[in-house]
C-alpha cells in the first residue's frame, strides 16, 4: 500500500489494475479477495454483480513441488493426430479423486497459463483437441480437491508433456 503524508485515497498496486482502494483511516472500500475475484471473473463494471464470462484461470498457489500437500503428476502422455484433431491419452495420477486440465502451446513458449478446458476438467484419461497441428506441445496436470483444517483448495500437480506428430 502507498503511504501518503496527507489525508487522501491510497491505492494498492495489484496488477492489472488497482481494484483495492483504502481510505486514510484504514477503511477498505474493496477488500483484496473481492478485487481478485473482480479481476479474475472479468466483471464489466464495478456495479455488475454477475461476471460476464470466466475466461481467466488463476493459480495462486505457486510452484507445485514446494507445497505441503503434493499431487502426483499423471503418467506418460501419448498424443496422436489425424488432420487437425489431436487425441491425448495418459496414465492416471497415483492420487485418488483427480481430474485433469489440458494445456496447449503452439510454439513451446506460451499457452500453459490457461487450460483448454478451464470450466470442464477431464474426468477420464483422454482428451480431444480439434484445433491441433504438427509440433504443438501439450501439458496435462492432475488436480485434486485438498481439504485441510484451514480450508480446501484445488491442488494441481506438475505437468506431463507430449508433442503432436
Amino acid at each position: 500500500m502507498i503511504a501518503l503524508p496527507t489525508p487522501a485515497f491510497a491505492f494498492l498496486p495489484f496488477p492489472p489494475r488497482p481494484d483495492c482502494c483504502c481510505l486514510p483511516d484504514g477503511l477498505v472500500l474493496w477488500d483484496v479477495g473481492f478485487s481478485s475475484l473482480f479481476s479474475a471473473a472479468n466483471f464489466a463494471d464495478a456495479a455488475q454483480e454477475v461476471p460476464v464470462t470466466f475466461r481467466n484461470f488463476q493459480s495462486i498457489l505457486g510452484d507445485p513441488t514446494l507445497r505441503l500437500f503434493r499431487v502426483a503428476a499423471p503418467g506418460l502422455l501419448n498424443v496422436s493426430r489425424v488432420g487437425a484433431t489431436a487425441t491425448l491419452s495418459w496414465t492416471p495420477s497415483s492420487d485418488p479423486g483427480c481430474v485433469y486440465f489440458v494445456y496447449r502451446s503452439t510454439n513451446g513458449l506460451d499457452g500453459f497459463s490457461t487450460p483448454l478446458n478451464p470450466s470442464d476438467p477431464v474426468q477420464g484419461l483422454t482428451f480431444t483437441d480439434t484445433g491441433s497441428a504438427a509440433g504443438y506441445l501439450y501439458q496435462v496436470r492432475a488436480c485434486r480437491l485438498q481439504i485441510t483444517g484451514a480450508g480446501s483448495i484445488w491442488n494441481t500437480s506438475q505437468g506431463t508433456f507430449g508433442v503432436t506428430p
